[in-house]
C-alpha cells in the first residue's frame, strides 16, 4: 500500500463513541477499530469495509479510537 494520509475523527455522544476515517480511500479497504478505556482494549470492531464505528462506553474514563487500514 503506498503512503496515504488518513484522519480519524472521534465524536463521543452520550453513552456512546463515534468513529470516522476520512482521507483518500479507495473501495478496496478494510477498516478495523479498537477502543481502549484507560489503556486496555475494551471492545474490537474486526475488518469491514465501512470506515465508520459506533461503540457503546461504560462509565467515565480516558478512552481512544485505534484504527487499521488494509487493502483487501
Amino acid at each position: 500500500m503506498e503512503k496515504e494520509q488518513f484522519q480519524v475523527t472521534v465524536k463521543a455522544e452520550e453513552d456512546k463513541i463515534h468513529g470516522l476515517v476520512r482521507g483518500n480511500l479507495k473501495e478496496s479497504y478494510e477498516y478495523a477499530f479498537y477502543l481502549k478505556k484507560n489503556g486496555q482494549r475494551t471492545a474490537t470492531q474486526w475488518y469491514t469495509k465501512s470506515n465508520r464505528v459506533s461503540f457503546q462506553v461504560d462509565g467515565s474514563g480516558s478512552y481512544c479510537v485505534i484504527c487499521f487500514i488494509r487493502e483487501g
